[in-house]
């Protein structure tokens, strides 16, 4: 039948990604990845980046701890507890020392030291920093209700601050 309409099969030929005539295999398909794999390269990418950037940074922030001796103002009291009128000495622990010599004993309130109210415990730990090693000190205390004044010799105590 050779007329307009009539159907002329062509032969194909055997070209990349195409099967041959007269065979039963599939076309060959480029395989594009998904959405997920893309995800997936990034977030590897993201983090072999971050990586890479710590390593290089690190050694730029090292953390330089100095520990240095420094010389405060000791008393011969270690405790102190806060109250609302100022604080109490928990105990004498140096026996002969600053305080000792003064008559303070445990359970005395210390109302002032050297002329500076006192409201808490960082407060006087503070006033011994700044309070020069072997200064002679007026300490006002409370005792059994009885307001009392000590003067006592402040002597050095090296603590180490990192």
């Amino acid at each position: 039948m050779e007329g307009m309409g009539a159907y002329t099969g062509t032969q194909m030929t055997s070209t990349e990604g195409v099967a041959p005539v007269g065979t039963s295999a599939p076309a060959r398909r480029k395989r594009r990845m998904s959405g997920m794999s893309w995800i997936f390269i990034g977030l590897l990418v993201f983090f072999v980046c971050a990586a890479a950037f710590t390593a290089l940074v690190s050694p730029i922030k090292t953390v330089r701890t100095v520990t240095a001796p420094i010389v405060k103002s000791y008393i011969g009291i270690n405790e102190f507890k806060n109250t609302d009128r100022g604080v109490i000495i928990d105990s004498v622990t140096t026996p002969g020392g600053p305080a000792d010599q003064a008559g303070l004993i445990g359970g005395d309130v210390i109302l002032s030291f050297d002329g500076q109210p006192i409201q808490n415990e960082d407060q006087i730990n503070d006033l011994m920093v700044r309070t020069p090693v072997g200064k002679t000190v007026d300490v006002e205390y409370l005792r059994d209700g009885e307001k009392k004044t000590a003067k006592l010799t402040t002597i050095s105590c090296k603590t180490t601050v990192v």
